[in-house]
């Protein structure tokens, strides 16, 4: 299942073949077992299983989740049967980069190599599998050019007096 996803992760299905539209033929599912519980439900007569609420890769402390449901019958007695699922939630990339620093100040030298290292901001995305960051400057900034993979800023061919 994707993370943030709230929607449908899949079906389970049991027959019974008993006598057909008889108690002892009707089948309903519930989950009694596994890391799941809680985080999981399952419609009762459909079998239809769905997140609780959505999870989050990052903050959750699994990504990976055993759920055991029960087929029964509603017979006199009950027969059941338990089937174990492995769910594994996948990561998007649902984090913006955060820069490290609220602002960043440099120093410019007067006079100085007009190619000058000014300084390098930095800033760290949450997402594991997404942390390919790209750094740029938001408009067009003549005197300064930026390392789009380190984000270091140099001078871009200016002298500063």
């Amino acid at each position: 299942i994707r993370e943030g996803s709230d929607s449908l992760l899949g079906r389970v299905q049991a027959t019974d073949p008993d006598e057909p539209n008889t108690p002892n033929s009707e089948v309903t599912f519930s989950i009694v077992g596994g890391t799941g519980m809680g985080v999981f439900d399952v419609n009762i007569t459909s079998g239809y299983i769905m997140p609780i609420s959505q999870l989050d890769f990052e903050t959750d402390n699994r990504t990976v989740y055993n759920l055991t449901v029960q087929a029964s019958d509603n017979g006199d007695p009950t027969m059941s049967s338990n089937r174990t699922y492995t769910i594994q939630v996948v990561d998007v990339d649902d984090n913006v980069p955060l820069f490290l620093n609220r602002t960043y100040d440099f120093d410019v030298e007067e006079n100085g190599d007009p190619n000058a290292f000014i300084g390098r901001v930095e800033a760290l995305d949450l997402d594991p599998h997404n942390r390919s960051i790209g750094y740029g400057f938001s408009e067009v900034v003549t005197e300064f050019r930026i390392n789009s993979t380190s984000g270091e800023i140099f001078a871009n061919n200016t002298v500063f007096n």
